[in-house]
């Protein structure tokens, strides 16, 4: 099965090994570990099966019958055994969605060995599985823009960096928990094999918004319940879709990231009126820094020490800056070090 990965864990005594001589379908089978009288030999897997389902496998014993067992347990609990001389025979158990530990063993008794004394499985048929440990990153982390009154088209693009299948929803939710109704996906849920990626497209629209500026959570949820957010930081300047000659030239800060204080630099190609705001990553204003003041042309450094209104440094994280100059805005993103 591409992308799910099988341990093999020895238990108490012997460790089951791969087979190429004896097999019910293709060329191998899993059979259990040469042990002594009073040993187990112990295969045990652990997944997350993600809906009520079977599992499903083959079975073949050679064995002391009536004595020396292959079994088969789920979570712990015994759901079949085997002995005597049994050829390939199927044997299916309803599973539960949830964690589940599939265990096979052959376990011998205190004396006397019959046949090959070892039993095999094969062609195990598993129900949904999902990673019981999932590592999904993503890319962006965060959005951060601004817009006119117009639609803006993204990707988002996700990577499964685990050992099985993810199983992911997304749902995108405003501030206060309500839907947002400019950004759109065009799938909200998914499923990615171990070690493969899926991307999603991301539509904003800002055809009908005022200007201003909207904050979104895009939150990712695995099958596990992992939740995974991207930020969405976006800043409506209806002027910004069609104005051409820009009077700010260029914007940043400097140093990023930072330390307890950093610059923000820019360039303006005119005399300009100027506010420059910081805000944090939940979109809530922490800082006016400047309001409404006159610049001339030329270059400008201005210092944001990392405080807020009220001169209190804030926490270390994601900021941002929004520098107005007329009717241009434009956004950069900070990252404030501990």
């Amino acid at each position: 099965m591409r992308g799910f990965k099988v341990t093999y864990i020895i238990l108490r005594d012997g460790e089951w090994i791969i087979d190429d001589n004896i097999s019910f379908e293709g060329t191998y089978s899993a059979r259990s570990g040469d042990i002594d009288d009073e040993q187990i030999s112990s295969l045990l897997l652990n997944i997350f099966v993600l809906t009520d389902g079977e599992i499903s496998f083959y079975t073949k014993v050679s064995s002391e019958e009536n004595y020396d067992y292959l079994r088969f347990f789920i979570d712990g609990e015994e759901k079949g055994s085997w002995a005597g001389e049994q050829d390939w025979s199927i044997a299916t158990f309803p599973v539960s969605a949830g964690i589940h530990d599939f265990e096979w063993t052959y376990e011998k008794d205190y004396s006397v060995s019959n046949g090959s004394d070892c039993g095999w499985i094969d062609f195990i048929t598993f129900p949904p599985l999902g990673d019981p440990n999932p590592q999904l990153s993503y890319e962006p982390g965060t959005f951060v823009f601004t817009i006119g009154n117009e639609i803006l088209t993204d990707t988002i693009t996700f990577l499964n960096e685990g050992t099985g299948p993810i199983v992911y929803s997304i749902e995108v939710i405003d501030t206060i928990g309500n839907s947002v109704d400019w950004l759109y996906l065009d799938s909200q849920n998914g499923g990615i094999n171990s070690g493969g990626n899926e991307e999603v497209q991301v539509e904003f629209d800002a055809t009908d918004l005022e200007e201003g500026n909207y904050v979104a959570y895009i939150i990712i949820t695995d099958h596990m319940d992992n939740e995974y957010v991207i930020s969405v930081f976006m800043f409506v300047d209806i002027a910004s879709g069609i104005k051409i000659n820009a009077t700010i030239i260029s914007s940043k800060n400097i140093p990023n990231p930072f330390r307890n204080q950093t610059n923000i630099v820019f360039t303006l190609s005119e005399p300009e009126n100027i506010s420059l705001e910081i805000f944090d990553h939940y979109g809530g204003k922490v800082k006016a820094v400047i309001t409404g003041k006159e610049f001339d042309q030329g270059n400008f450094s201005i210092l944001w020490d990392a405080t807020n209104n009220l001169g209190n440094k804030v926490t270390p994280g994601l900021y941002y800056f929004r520098l107005s100059v007329g009717n241009t805005i434009q956004t950069g993103k900070m990252i404030l070090l501990d």
